[in-house]
């Protein structure tokens, strides 16, 4: 069994000493829970604070450093949402550390918001560089991809991850609460587990919703086909307070209940979906005019 205890913290935007104090502190009741990993929210360590800047640094810097120990000394992965520094860009970035605290790597986002809270906060696209690439990271329960916040709204993005092996999703959020309909679609359409992480809900954050979901599994308790039920979905979610979820997955047997559903997908047609490729939201409504209907 795999252990995956997922944190939904209150962050203080732009303390990112009190911050890192609490992540600390929930990885030691993670590693004393028997978790695998621990995956903390979108810019966990500073939110969106005015001067993101000033609370970014490089993959070995301080902050880094203190949880590489703490990963280190409780033998457990950590995956953390940080503002990263490389050169003049910052990355809105989530680190995976192992069981050693090294890291294993990191994730970009790829789709920034064009502005957050209403309007309240700048467009990411004027502090943040977009990534652009899908790394998969190979753990030893598995291999996972990340996404952060606005990312898994594009099921283009799960998808990607999908068809290149992976088995678990890590989705970090910094927002309102998380669609329960989003997490459950991620899982079941894509035969992953999902680890949802959010921000609690604060002065400046209405988040909440973190979740641990898994994806729907028809099970035939008399043997007979018409007799079928789901099983799966929600294996544990968070209300809108600071809290730490838990769940622990099979993930031999999640393997061969992907396995089963791999032939569903020997009748994809990629030579048809060219429309996915290159279409904005100004060409939707002139291109769907120009589409024959029939």
């Amino acid at each position: 069994m795999t252990h995956f205890a997922c944190v939904q913290l209150l962050v203080e935007e732009g303390d990112v000493e009190a911050n890192l104090a609490r992540i600390l502190a929930y990885i030691g009741q993670a590693s004393e829970l028997g978790a695998d990993i621990v995956c903390f929210p979108e810019l966990s360590t500073c939110g969106y604070a005015r001067d993101l800047r000033a609370c970014a640094e490089e993959v070995r810097g301080g902050v880094v450093s203190e949880l590489s120990a703490a990963a280190r000394e409780k033998q457990i992965y950590v995956l953390v949402g940080l503002p990263e520094l490389c050169g003049d860009r910052i990355y809105n970035s989530a680190l995976l550390l192992d069981r050693q605290g090294e890291p294993v790597g990191r994730y970009h986002k790829t789709h920034l918001a064009l502005d957050t809270r209403g309007g309240t906060v700048a467009a990411e696209a004027d502090t943040f560089a977009a990534g652009d690439t899908y790394p998969v990271f190979v753990t030893d329960f598995g291999r996972m991809g990340i996404m952060i916040c606005k990312d898994g709204l594009f099921p283009e993005v799960a998808r990607i991850y999908t068809l290149r092996g992976c088995e678990l999703l890590f989705w970090l959020n910094n927002r309102g609460e998380l669609n329960p309909c989003h997490l459950e679609m991620n899982a079941n359409v894509n035969r992953v587990v999902v680890v949802a992480s959010n921000v609690a809900a604060g002065l400046t954050s209405d988040g909440g919703g973190s979740a641990i979901v898994y994806f729907e599994d028809m099970v035939y308790p008399n043997s007979e086909p018409d007799s079928f039920r789901h099983t799966g979905s929600f294996l544990a979610r968070a209300g809108k307070e600071e809290t730490m979820v838990c769940a622990e997955v099979d993930m031999d047997y999640a393997r061969r209940r992907r396995e089963a559903w791999f032939n569903r997908w020997l009748n994809r047609r990629p030579e048809i979906y060219g429309p996915l490729v290159g279409w904005n939201c100004s060409g939707l409504a002139a291109r769907a005019a120009d589409d024959e209907v029939v």
